[in-house]
């Protein structure tokens, strides 16, 4: 009998020890996969910090292309106006054909760079209303001519600035400035 009871109790034991291995066996597989997920997870954070300043990059190539094409398109819209300006009859809003010719040779570069444009035109009355109205007029003739020519109203920005800025002679010249 003695020997009975010794036996179960060292069954028992066994049983024990297989349950307590049982379990640092579950523990050491949770642990690995534990290990594993956050190896992944960190894995997949470098990843997405990679593509994101690849995507950076692009985005600065892209940015400093399109600065270098508009300052491209700049510079061919000041040699035209340097050899013919845009310049209005006083108290008038109305283009000259030679005016409306530089536009559409302005419009094509434009059109083709798809680059943004602001024309800033003036008026030289002393009356500010009358100067402002003046200037919006000048403003619409040249944005309808470059959209004759093919830019899109979208590409077009207009800055009327009546008799605030410019006066007498200069009130009758007109700016413009590309944007990339």
């Amino acid at each position: 009998m003695r020997r009975t009871i010794v036996s179960a109790v060292a069954v028992a034991a066994i049983a024990l020890t297989g349950a307590a291995g049982c379990g640092a066996a579950e523990d050491a597989a949770q642990g690995a996969a534990d290990q594993a997920q956050s190896a992944a997870g960190d894995a997949a954070d470098q990843a997405q910090s990679a593509a994101g300043d690849a995507a950076g990059q692009a985005s600065d190539a892209a940015a400093s292309a399109a600065a270098g094409a508009g300052q491209q398109v700049q510079q061919q819209i000041d040699q035209l106006l340097e050899a013919s300006p845009i310049v209005f009859t006083p108290e008038s809003a109305e283009l000259t054909g030679q005016n409306e010719q530089i536009l559409q040779q302005i419009g094509a570069a434009l059109a083709a760079s798809g680059a943004g444009i602001t024309i800033v035109t003036h008026s030289g009355y002393e009356d500010a209303a009358k100067a402002q109205e003046l200037s919006e007029m000048r403003a619409e003739a040249i944005s309808q001519a470059l959209q004759a020519a093919g830019v899109s109203a979208d590409q077009i920005t207009t800055e009327a600035k009546g008799n605030t800025v410019k006066q007498g002679a200069e009130a009758l010249e007109t700016g413009f400035q590309v944007s990339p």
